[in-house]
């Protein structure tokens, strides 16, 4: 309990950004109605959660329920978590390079049919995914930006029939904030023509991921979401290890590290200068989850503090509102990374470097 308890210091949800989460956890979101009083009121403090019921729990951060149907129930103040237990023997992946293994497979070899170390891998992915599953719940809010607006003609006065129309810029109508049903185009989670809806849960972010410049125009969209979705929880951090035999590492230890791998992958800013085949990989793994009835994906954004969502139904969440924003800032912060080298046209050797201050210093004879 007490490193359950630990590691879920700073879980976050949706638009809960004081909130992390890198654990098997399923949680539940305050209302609709309680986010938009929380909006208006300018402060995270506003969320009203619901009752706790203080005679069968007691005051701690995380107070155990009864477990029902192989679940661990868990309750905190506004949100629900439920660790899910397995008594079967948990699948193993082989290495802990497995998810490079299927990468380079699927976008280079074997798509469609797939090699036996692919099939071997999605196995061992699905064999692992029911400890890393969240629910979100009917009424909770995620946002969706498109960069760009529409024109909308608008009468200098309202009342004069006659007065002079002018053009307003506005956001865009409910028609262009979701991916188009018979033309959607390829993305890092879907196939052409296989539309998913992409929403996260923290407005900085949504509009970031649209990659803006100073001074544009940003249409941003509050959805619904409309019943209680399953998502596959992809957020682990990645681990990085090179040249390290397989059998230096546990079970749990590959485990994490392919999953690590796999949750970075979903993460990685799509571009439109990328090789749709690097896309293969996280396609499969969503068509993998998509057959398996999982509702989405949740996964970290690399653009912004917040949390993304990509979710297979496109009616799984409804349009409520929509609301023009402006660039007004945008902030880098770089540090050099590796070694710098020059050209060969500009390269002087030592010796010869020495050698011409020699001849340089000497001066004519």
């Amino acid at each position: 309990m007490n490193e359950l308890a630990a590691g879920a210091s700073g879980c976050r949800g949706p638009r809960l950004r004081d909130m992390a989460c890198d654990f098997p956890s399923i949680f539940a979101q305050p209302s609709y109605t309680a986010m938009r009083r929380a909006a208006i009121l300018g402060s995270a403090a506003a969320f009203q959660p619901p009752p706790t019921d203080t005679s069968t729990h007691s005051h701690s951060l995380f107070n155990p329920a009864p477990p029902e149907a192989g679940l661990i129930t868990y309750f905190v103040p506004g949100w629900l978590m439920r660790l899910r237990v397995s008594s079967k023997a948990m699948a193993e992946f082989k290495s802990h390079d497995d998810y490079w293994k299927f990468s380079r497979s699927v976008i280079g070899r074997a798509r469609y049919v797939f090699e036996p170390h692919t099939e071997e891998f999605l196995s061992t992915v699905i064999g692992t995914v029911r400890e890393r599953v969240a629910t979100i719940a009917p009424d909770s809010v995620l946002l969706r930006a498109q960069l760009g607006f529409e024109w909308r003609p608008s009468k200098v006065d309202p009342a004069d029939p006659n007065s002079e129309t002018v053009e307003l810029e506005e956001a865009f109508r409910e028609r262009r904030m979701k991916p188009l049903r018979e033309s959607a185009r390829e993305g890092r989670m879907n196939a052409k023509g296989i539309p998913c809806l992409y929403l996260s849960d923290d407005r900085d972010t949504a509009m970031a991921e649209t990659r803006p410049w100073m001074g544009s125009l940003v249409s941003l969209g509050h959805f619904i979401v409309l019943r209680q979705l399953r998502l596959v929880n992809c957020c682990e951090p990645r681990h990085r290890f090179h040249h390290v035999p397989t059998p230096h590492f546990e079970p749990v230890q590959r485990e994490k590290i392919a999953w690590g791998e796999l949750s970075y992958a979903f993460s990685e800013p799509a571009t439109p200068t990328d090789m749709t085949a690097e896309y293969a990989p996280t396609q499969v793994l969503s068509d993998l989850f998509r057959h398996h009835g999982y509702d989405g994906i949740r996964y970290r954004s690399l653009l912004g503090p917040g949390y993304n969502y990509a979710l297979f139904d496109l009616d799984a969440a409804d349009l409520h509102s929509c609301q023009l924003h402006i660039v007004k800032n945008i902030r880098f912060n770089f540090e050099a990374h590796g070694t710098a080298y020059m050209t060969m046209k500009y390269y002087r050797p030592p010796s010869s470097a020495s050698t011409i201050d020699a001849e340089s210093s000497a001066g004519p004879n």
